[in-house]
This record gives structure tokens, sequence and C-alpha cells, in this order.
């Protein structure tokens, strides 16, 4: 399986410990993408297409099997990169908290009826089905990518009888992965640091 890499406005990565081991352990050097922008929907979907339409045109500058989205403020290291490649799942994420709510895990259910996201909590174990979860550091088979229509990354508006409300691009991703049969998996035993500039 071949893995590429893409870091979103993260200019870095290729200095970090865990890039660096990655890259001796396989002893190949990893596809890597780095796509930037201000408008994150846009910098995730170019990530994996050069073009913005429904005539897209995969990358041709790597091959890959899967994508390994990170983060730019998420800390992560050799063995957390090996634990999602070795599950082989379509939609596989590692667990990291919500910048600056402690309590709360950036992944978890998600209340239709309400239109309301429910955050999982730190202390969860194990590798677990949600409706949702972040792209900090989630891992997608290119597959799921064939199979869904473009735009991947997307906001839904969702409306209730008291309320609408408009989702991330993430979990507006996993809301499409499901409508086409993905099931979004969370590894809450790959717990990564997120940063929060001060």
């Amino acid at each position: 399986m071949k893995i590429a890499f893409t870091a979103p406005n993260h200019t870095d990565l290729e200095k970090t410990p865990a890039w660096l081991s990655y890259v001796k352990v396989n002893e190949v050097y990893p596809q890597f993408v780095i796509s930037r922008g201000s408008f994150i929907a846009h910098v995730r979907n170019a990530a994996v297409t050069e073009k913005n339409n429904d005539n897209r045109k995969w990358r041709t500058d790597f091959n890959f099997d899967k994508i390994l989205f990170i983060d730019s403020d998420i800390s992560f290291s050799l063995g957390d990169i090996q634990r999602l490649d070795a599950y082989d799942l379509p939609i596989v994420s590692g667990a990291y908290l919500v910048k600056r709510q402690p309590d709360k895990l950036a992944c978890g259910q998600w209340i239709r009826l309400a239109g309301n996201c429910i955050n999982s909590n730190p202390g969860e174990t194990g590798l677990k089905k949600v409706d949702w979860c972040g792209s900090g550091f989630v891992m997608v088979k290119k597959e799921v990518f064939m199979t869904m229509p473009y735009p991947w990354y997307r906001s839904y508006v969702i409306e209730t009888a008291e309320q609408a409300s408009e989702t991330s691009e993430d979990v507006g991703f996993c809301i499409l992965a499901q409508q086409y049969g993905y099931t979004v998996m969370v590894d809450y035993n790959t717990v990564l640091m997120h940063h929060t500039l001060s």
C-alpha cells in the first residue's frame, strides 16, 4: 500500500522526527503534497485533485492507495502512522482534543434530528465507529474519493424545525461518506497533541 501525505499549509512536516523516522523505516521517500489557502475545504480537496470541477484530474505528482491528512497543529509519532495504516480501513482517524476544550475530542456522534454534533470524551479506548471526525490526522483510502462525488470536503446546512446550522467541511465529508456506505472509525488509542496558538 502506498501512502501519500498531505499537510494543509504545513511547510515543515518533512522536518519532523516522525516523518524522518517513517522515511528511514520504510527506506523510501513517501509521496508528499502541500496544498495552501485560506479556505480549508478547498485546500483539502486540492490535496487529491488538480481541478476543482466535475472534470477533476487526479494529481499526477503522486500515486497512492491511501492518503493521510495531517493538520499543521497536530503532533504525531511514527507509531501513530503505523497504527492507522495497519487497520487498513477506508476511513480511520486518531483522537485529539478540540482546541481550547480539554473535555472534548474532535470526533463523536451526529444527532440528526437536532442537527448537533456530540463530541466524544477523553478516556475512550479502542477502535470505535463514530458519525464524524476531524481531519487533523485521518487516513482515507483512494477508493473513497473515487466512489464519492466531488467536492468531497464540503459544508452541509442542516435544517430543523427550530434552526438551521452549517457543518464544518470535515463533518460534511463524514456525512457524505456514510451516504455512500462507508464507516468512519476512530482509534482512541492513537492519542495526538492538538496545539493551540496563544
